[in-house]
């Protein structure tokens, strides 16, 4: 190494004489303290960083530090641990040199354990020394340096930067701090000798968290368990405390809402090993800044008064992981929750109207930089009542429509309602219904009626016209159409255009339906209005079902449930018809499973009667199509029978009737199929669906099917599956394959799988024999099998072993059976004994049925 080295060695004497004042406690592994829980990961972690040639475990106070290192430490892990007395160079080598001398890996004849520390800090030979001692080590040893925040002294860091510069190959140096170290890691860093464990990495997990309140003795549900974790960011001191308090408390529910890092322990905790140890300037931004959040730069250099704000936070980022950086060009910074829970207190305590000033400065700050939902939250905490209803009259719409109701509700349930904006409760009765709460949007609507203005406000007008709209949907009736004037408010204009497809749907307008939503769709994306996107998406879904383009109907509901999963507007009126929808999808799908899934899901979010009756048949036919074909067929027919009153438009009474005849046919329930066949002459004009459905009993003419129109997309399909049952039957295979292939080209846009799940045995057999023979549609014909195959296919007697798979995908080629034993190197006896075992295992006596069996299959 590069080290010059001192003429001679220091005096022995005097660091023996020094190293007789050092602890033996500070010197030794520490114990895993009491109630300790291992967290094998977090070790596995340790173990791995330490392999490197430096280990940095930077972490504030609380956070395990010491007991994660020693529940890490084994036989070749030396240790010391630093206080502010070890600033003296010759007593920190000592305790370094002692350290290294008691660890079991280093042998008992190393010069470690008679090397001495110099007697002056500057002395260089003594670290050349060190350097080379441990480079002689069999094994490399770890030296951990735990609370090495405490080491300021310029001599000694640079004694410790040579140590890491030259890392000699038998030292693993571990620093364990709560501030970066001042030493040059860059370097190492980029070489990538250094191992970076921070904060995140040593915060508790919910099943940690779990683990420690069990140990313990304390019971809590995962919910309050990741609950409690949220609250203290996973701080490991903050969940032990809460843990003994827990064991403590009558009520622990009471307990968690209160925790706080104003809890005695706590406060006590922050101010003693915290911010005792920041200067001054850094623990009084923290204080001013604790009022948000989470703080952006700018608006902090504000609220401190000090344009260095952000370096400051910065630097606490980076040095203390106190704070946590958050956002990209324009940074921002979120304190740990319990440190800012308790300054927040503290000013308050000690300051309360200055408080005040900042909350009132964020607010300006934020509603300048069109951050409404923050500019609320610190309006309402600065108790400025006039501020607050301003900000939610100028953006309290957009902020609904736009899916922040969370912030307006906690906004708007805190002002006084002695006087009642007309405006403001209108938008409180939308954000009601965005969740389904329809008592809550009467009495919304009642209270603005009360005070609705003297002067005329054509924009008020039309938000009331608007709102009762989609009370009148949600209730299960159909607005009356509107010509609305063209609103101030550009937030009402995509609405406007909503209300008026809806009417033009609901009035058979159905080309200028699609036109009006197209619209009202385009505006609101455009201005991010996302709860009338996910209503625009909605009412298309219900428009698309009508017209038959079942995929777009699936396509645009899928979209709207995922944005109501997104804003939590899971009980909005809009999404049980959506889920309905979708099921039907599902079913024509031959997803039963899905289908099922969307039914109940649509069973326990819909408020109306009508709704909830239609949710209970989709879940019907998914049983029935699932295999429970009673109880299936009994839950159907209920729900039919409960919607004997209510008009129905003639696309979904069609499908009630279809699906149930269907299934009553199935099972030869001929007395309820001619009920059913009853109810639907009732109710439906001359359609091809009353054919269709007297042509499954048997007693129609397929050509009346043609001669009616189709309600259905699905319709000309079972016609098609019909001719080709009929053109088999006698015996004309052309006329079937031509019926079988117009069948497929009408399914295939919109993967009309279920008319082909229940068609006759013989047409079964037809679409399997003539696999490659369909054309364009050969492709949807593949998959038709592919999805019906499993429930159309006769059991397998044994399963096929590889060879024989190999053997039956080239029976379906026209090369004889020494053909295919010549190509697979094996004798043709070999091949006939393979194909004996595929017919008897296929249920099969002949090549062709093999091919056809493996087709049913899907073997082939």
């Amino acid at each position: 190494m590069s080290v010059a080295r001192a003429p001679g060695r220091d005096n022995p004497a005097r660091g023996h004489l020094q190293a007789s004042r050092i602890p033996h406690a500070k010197l030794a592994v520490p114990a895993v303290p009491p109630g300790f829980v291992p967290r094998p990961a977090v070790r596995e972690l340790i173990v791995r960083a330490t392999e490197g040639p430096l280990t940095v475990v930077n972490a504030p106070a609380g956070y395990g530090k010491t007991a994660v290192l020693a529940d890490a430490a084994g036989p070749d892990t030396a240790w010391v641990s630093v206080d502010a007395d070890d600033n003296d160079p010759v007593r920190f080598w000592s305790a370094v040199l002692l350290a290294l001398a008691g660890c079991e890996a280093v042998p008992p004849d190393s010069p470690l354990r008679t090397l001495v520390p110099p007697a002056t800090p500057d002395a260089p030979g003594f670290l050349a020394e060190l350097v080379d001692v441990l480079d002689t080590l069999p094994v490399p040893v770890r030296l951990v340096l735990d609370n090495a925040q405490d080491l300021v002294n310029d001599g000694l860091m640079h004694g410790l930067a040579t140590l890491i510069r030259h890392h000699p190959s038998g030292l693993r140096l571990v620093l364990s701090t709560r501030l970066n170290p001042a030493l040059p890691l860059a370097r190492v860093r980029l070489q990538g000798g250094l191992t970076d464990i921070r904060a995140d990495d040593l915060r508790f997990s919910a099943a940690d968290a779990g683990r420690l309140l069990q140990a313990a003795g304390v019971e809590l549900d995962e919910q309050r368990t990741q609950a409690l974790v949220t609250h203290t960011d996973g701080w490991p001191a903050a969940l032990r405390w809460a843990a003994l308090s827990l064991r403590e408390a009558d009520d622990p529910d009471r307990f968690l809402a209160g925790f706080a890092g104003d809890d005695r322990s706590v406060a006590d905790y922050l101010i003693d090993e915290v911010l005792g140890r920041l200067p001054e300037d850094k623990a009084e931004l923290l204080r001013l800044v604790s009022i948000c959040d989470e703080v952006p730069a700018a608006l902090a250099a504000e609220l401190a008064g000090r344009d260095d704000a952000a370096a400051l936070l910065d630097e606490l980022e980076r040095e203390t992981s106190l704070m946590a950086r958050v956002g990209g060009s324009e940074p921002a910074y979120r304190m740990q929750i319990l440190l800012r829970s308790y300054l927040r207190a503290d000013l308050y305590r000690r300051q309360p109207e200055h408080a005040h000033e900042l909350h009132g400065m964020a607010t300006r700050w934020f509603a300048a930089h069109q951050r409404i939902p923050q500019a609320l939250e610190h309006a309402v905490r600065s108790g400025g009542e006039v501020t607050t209803h301003g900000l939610l009259r100028r953006h309290g719409l957009a902020m609904v429509l736009t899916g922040q109701h969370l912030a307006f509700r906690a906004a708007y349930d805190g002002l006084d309602r002695d006087g009642v904006d007309p405006w403001l409760a209108l938008v409180s009765a939308l954000q009601h219904l965005q969740v389904g709460e329809l008592a809550a949007v009467v009495a919304e609507l009642d209270r603005c009626r009360q005070d609705w203005p003297a002067v005329d406000d054509p924009d008020l007008a039309l938000l009331s016209r608007l709102v009762e709209a989609q009370l009148t949907v949600a209730s299960g009736a159909w607005p009356v159409a509107h010509v609305h004037p063209t609103p101030a408010a550009t937030e009402l204009v995509a609405w406007a255009r909503l209300d008026s497809g809806w009417a033009m749907l609901r009035a058979g307008e159905r080309d200028a339906a699609a036109q009006e939503l197209a619209e009202a769709l385009r505006l609101a994306r455009n201005d991010g209005l996302r709860y009338l996107v996910m209503q625009a998406l909605a009412t298309l879904g219900m428009l698309r079902a009508r017209d038959g383009d079942y995929s777009g109907m699936r396509s645009a509901c899928a979209e709207a449930v995922t944005i109501a999963e997104q804003h939590g507007w899971q009980r909005s009126p809009w999404l049980a018809e959506c889920q309905l929808l979708i099921a039907f999808g599902c079913l024509l799908h031959v997803d039963t499973a899905g289908g099922a899934r969307h039914a109940a899901y649509a069973l326990s979010t819909a408020s109306r009667p009508t709704l909830r009756s239609l949710a209970q048949f989709a879940e019907g036919a998914a049983q029935f199509d699932a295999g429970h074909r009673q109880a299936g067929l009994a839950a159907m027919r209920q729900s039919r029978r409960a919607l004997a009153e209510v008009a129905l438009v003639a696309e979904l009474t069609a499908v009630l009737a279809t699906f149930e005849y269907e299934a009553e046919i199935l099972v030869g329930l001929d007395t309820e199929a001619r009920e059913t066949l009853s109810w639907a002459r009732e109710r439906l004009p001359p359609c091809a669906e009353l054919a269709l459905m007297q042509a499954w009993g048997h007693g129609g003419d397929l050509a009346a099917i043609d001669a009616g129109p189709a309600l259905l997309a699905t319709t000309p399909v079972y016609a098609q599956l019909l001719r080709t049952a009929l053109a088999l039957r006698s015996n004309q295979r052309t006329t079937a394959r031509r019926a079988l292939g117009a069948a497929l080209t009408l399914a295939e846009p919109h993967v009309l799988i279920r008319p082909f799940a229940a068609t006759e045995t013989s047409v079964w057999r037809l679409l399997v024999e003539q696999a490659g023979g369909f054309g364009p549609a050969g492709e949807f014909a593949d998959q038709v099998r592919a999805v019906l195959a499993p429930l159309q296919a006769k059991p397998i007697h044994g399963t096929l072993t590889s060879q024989q798979r190999i053997v039956l995908m080239r029976l379906s080629s026209s090369r004889s059976l020494t053909e295919i034993a010549e190509e697979l190197s094996v004798s043709v006896n070999t091949v006939k004994t393979h194909v004996r075992a595929i017919y008897v295992k296929l249920g099969v006596n002949n090549r062709r049925d093999a091919v056809v069996a493996a087709r049913e299959h899907g073997l082939t």
